[in-house]
């Protein structure tokens, strides 16, 4: 599924997807099983929702937001806010300064080339001054 400039909404439940998001500001939910969601150009927030699922945020600042499942989230460039769910998620800021905030669970964080990182709630940290 992919968002175009409008609308920016891309929700989708109950099987294996991958979301694509448009030039603009996206918000995606994959809904439950397993979901792989693309951010693009544009401030995108992005909801795993239940199942194992991996978030790209890609340019701009992004808000990416695991759930049920063992999640993986790359902020990839921008000033991007990573935050885990319940279960052990992979959080990676990469590029620009990141928030990155584990849940519940055993939650690795690493940071990037951003001097600015930081990590709450994470039972692993690297690259985070």
């Amino acid at each position: 599924m992919v968002a175009g400039q409008r609308p920016p909404r891309l929700r989708h439940e109950s099987r294996r997807d991958d979301l694509f998001g448009g030039g603009g500001n996206d918000d995606m939910d994959g809904g439950d099983d397993h979901d792989r969601l693309f951010g693009n150009g544009g401030r995108d927030i992005m909801r795993g929702g239940k199942g194992n699922d991996r978030m790209f945020g890609k340019e701009s600042d992004d808000e990416l937001f695991g759930d049920e499942g063992e999640d993986s989230l790359f902020g990839e460039s921008g000033h991007d806010g990573l935050f885990g769910g319940p279960d052990n998620d992979r959080l990676f800021g990469q590029e620009g300064d990141d928030d990155l905030g584990g849940g519940a669970g055993f939650d690795s964080c690493g940071g990037g080339i951003g001097n600015g990182d930081t990590a709450t709630n994470c039972e692993q940290i690297t690259n985070v001054p």
